[in-house]
């Protein structure tokens, strides 16, 4: 089929009769997930479901009932594990290997969720590599977000700005449009349940913002947010600091004052228990620390964050903050005090405290679904940033310095 003609039907697809949509996948022409894409109506993408059942029942080999109660109970089993991402429990759904009424009758499945994953949409994701980037803008705060690819930071940011939008603290600032583009897909995409991708190999996001004080909207912080890829530091742990792109340096070491935040994948490091991932977090973050020293990040830090991730996996019974020191102060002993050497080998010029804290952006399904939402993390995040960044009035003054 022709680009334009096709481009014409999904813009129209919900003016069509379910006979003639049918038509159009029978065929080929176009597909049921380009039609939900392009905005099929609740209704229509029920009744095409229910043909598509239909026709692979019929169309199926001869079995019996029981095979084939034994393979639907399956493929549900498997779905309530969470053996399944998101889009493989769309394509089952849009293809008709099962229906909404089964997965409700045999998995904790609601219809509110059902029509999610039908509707499941991610878009691309728009990195910017070094060379692009413009320089940090100076006279703000930098907040940095560290560690291993995979371990949650881009979850913490969408967490971060999902709850900026809601509070109604963010402050636009278009400095750098696809940094604005990367944070308004964080936000919209969290708002939805939808998780961000991982940052690409040698990507990197800079998003500058305005963020209103809790206390005061009046009062707003000058912010540089700045996620770098974990694979940078992977890169470097391996093969040294010279592998690291310049322009990495000349962020890192500005004149701006910096917040830190170091994130650790509390459920990678159950993992590693009982499997090698190579390196472990710890090493690695360890190295990452002594980067940041070299660069002379550490003489402009107001303060360092631990943050564990995945914390709803904690123990049940424990209290989380506590228990989250624990973890750290175990099993990361040796980061914590080369933390520690830091802090006192910069003590003339900072007087930054260390704080570990549990983070979690609420319960995950399907490996990338969010289906119900902790905003305790980003608060506590929120206020944390709030209480060490400098803040101006409107006037554009800065310099005043605001704590809670």
């Amino acid at each position: 089929m022709d680009k334009i003609v096709k481009q014409q039907i999904l813009q129209e697809v919900n003016d069509l009769e379910v006979s003639d949509l049918m038509g159009l996948i029978n065929e080929g022409d176009i597909r049921l997930e380009e039609m939900v894409d392009a905005g099929l109506e609740r209704g229509k993408l029920t009744a095409i479901q229910t043909e598509l059942n239909q026709v692979r029942i019929e169309s199926a080999p001869p079995v019996s009932s029981q095979d084939a109660y034994d393979e639907l109970k399956g493929i549900c089993t498997s779905i309530e594990n969470d053996e399944y991402d998101v889009l493989e429990v769309r394509n089952f759904l849009l293809n008709g290997v099962i229906t909404p009424e089964q997965l409700k009758q045999y998995t904790s499945m609601t219809d509110e969720i059902i029509e999610r994953i039908n509707y499941y949409q991610k878009a691309e994701t728009p990195f910017t590599d070094w060379t692009n980037l413009p320089p940090l803008q100076l006279n703000r705060t930098d907040i940095y977000f560290l560690g291993q690819p995979g371990s949650g930071k881009s979850c913490v940011l969408g967490s971060l700005f999902y709850y900026f939008d809601k509070k109604g603290l963010l402050a636009e600032n278009m400095q750098n449009q696809i940094g604005t583009l990367y944070r308004n897909q964080l936000k919209d995409e969290f708002g939805y349940g939808i998780l961000p991708d991982s940052t690409a190999v040698d990507g990197v996001n800079y998003m500058p913002i305005e963020l209103r004080n809790l206390k005061d909207t009046k009062l707003k912080h000058p912010l540089n947010f700045v996620e770098m890829s974990g694979e940078i530091f992977d890169k470097a742990y391996e093969k040294g600091i010279q592998s690291i792109h310049p322009k990495v340096k000349e962020y890192l070491s500005n004149k701006n004052r910096k917040i830190l935040f170091f994130i650790i994948d509390y459920d990678l490091h159950k993992r590693s228990e009982k499997m090698s991932f190579g390196a472990g977090q710890a090493s690695k973050l360890t190295a990452v620390l002594e980067i940041l020293d070299n660069y002379g990040t550490l003489t402009k830090v107001d303060s360092i964050y631990v943050l564990v991730t995945k914390s709803d996996l904690f123990p049940a019974e424990r209290d989380k903050v506590e228990y989250a020191n624990e973890f750290i102060n175990t099993f990361y002993l040796n980061f914590v005090n080369n933390l520690k050497d830091k802090k006192q080998k910069y003590a003339n010029k900072n007087s930054f405290k260390i704080t570990i804290y549990p983070f979690t952006i609420g319960n995950v399904k399907f490996k990338s679904l969010l289906v119900t939402n902790d905003t305790s993390g980003a608060e506590f995040a929120t206020k944390a940033i709030q209480k060490h960044a400098f803040v101006g009035k409107e006037s554009g003054f800065f310099g005043k310095i605001f704590g809670n």
